[in-house]
C-alpha cells in the first residue's frame, strides 16, 4: 500500500500538469502512454507464444496521434490502418512461417491502445478543458468505490473465472460511487453537461469495469500478474489505465453529440 500511495504522490501531479497544459504537452503524454501501453500489450502476448510486429505497431500509433494532433484530414486515419494492414499481410507472403495471427494482433493492439488513448487529444478540444478528467474520474472512482464496497459488503462473485476478487456488490458500489463523484465534479466545474452526467457516469462505469475485466482476461490468458513495473504498486501503464482506455472514447462521443444538439 505504501508503494501505491508514493507512486500516486509522484505520478498524479505529472498527470495533472500534462493534461491541464494540453497542446504539445498532452500530445507528448499521449504518445508516451500509447507506446508504453502498446509495448506492454505486445510483451504480454509474447508470453502466449505470439510475436506481433512491434515496430510497425509503434509507427502506426505515432502517425495516428500525429494526424489527430495536427488535424490532418480524417481520411488519413483510414489510410493508416489500410496501409498498415496491407503491409502486414504482404509480409506474410515472404515469411516462412504463418504469421497471420501475429499480424492481426499487431493491428488489434494499435486499435485497442493507440486509438483509445488518441481520444485524449479530442477531449482536450472542448471549450472547458476540465472535461478531459471525466473518464478518469469515472474509471478511478469506480475502482475505488468497487474496492471498498466489495471489501465490506461483497459476497457474490462477479466473474471468478477472470477476476476472483471482484464481486457483484463491489460492481454496483463502483457504479453508484462513480455517479456521485462525477455529478459533484460537473456541478462545480462543468455545468454545461450536467443534464447528461448521470448517464455518462452510469454507462461509463459499466464500460470501465468491462475494460478492467478485459485486461484481467488478457493477463490471465498470458499467465502474468501485471503488464509492467513502471508504476510501483500499480504495475504498468495498462494496469493503471486499462479501464480508462475504453471509457475515454465513450465520454468524448456522448459529450460531443450532446453539445452539437444543445
Amino acid at each position: 500500500m505504501a508503494k501505491r500511495i508514493l507512486t500516486v504522490m509522484v505520478v498524479l501531479p505529472l498527470f495533472l500538469f500534462f493534461t491541464l497544459k494540453g497542446g504539445m504537452y498532452l500530445f507528448i503524454f499521449s504518445i508516451f502512454v500509447s507506446i508504453v501501453g502498446l509495448y506492454e500489450f505486445y510483451e504480454a502476448l509474447k508470453k502466449c507464444n505470439k510475436k506481433p510486429i512491434n515496430w510497425l505497431g509503434y509507427l502506426m500509433v505515432v502517425i495516428l496521434l500525429f494526424s489527430i494532433y495536427y488535424k490532418i484530414d480524417s481520411a488519413i486515419y483510414l489510410s493508416i490502418f489500410f496501409i498498415g494492414t496491407i503491409t502486414l499481410l504482404m509480409m506474410n507472403i515472404f515469411s516462412e512461417k504463418d504469421r497471420m495471427i501475429d499480424s492481426a494482433l499487431t493491428i488489434l493492439g494499435v486499435i485497442y491502445i493507440g486509438v483509445g488513448f488518441s481520444y485524449l487529444l479530442e477531449l482536450s478540444r472542448f471549450d472547458n478543458k476540465l472535461i478531459i478528467f471525466i473518464p478518469f474520474i469515472i474509471s478511478w472512482g469506480t475502482d475505488t468505490f468497487a474496492y471498498f464496497t466489495g471489501r465490506f459488503f461483497g459476497k457474490k462473485k462477479l466473474y471468478p473465472r477472470v477476476s476472483p476478487k471482484k464481486t457483484m456488490e463491489g460492481a454496483i458500489g463502483g457504479i453508484i460511487g462513480s455517479v456521485i463523484i462525477n455529478y459533484i465534479f460537473v456541478y462545480l466545474y462543468i455545468k454545461d453537461i450536467l443534464a447528461i452526467i448521470i448517464i455518462i457516469s452510469l454507462f461509463g462505469s459499466v464500460l470501465s469495469q468491462l475494460g478492467d475485466l478485459l485486461a484481467s482476461k488478457i493477463k490471465r490468458t498470458c499467465g502474468i500478474k501485471d503488464f509492467g513495473k513502471l508504476l510501483p504498486g500499480h504495475g504498468g501503464i495498462l494496469d493503471r489505465f486499462d479501464s480508462s482506455i475504453v471509457t475515454i472514447p465513450f465520454v468524448y462521443y456522448v459529450i460531443h453529440i450532446f453539445l452539437m444538439f444543445k
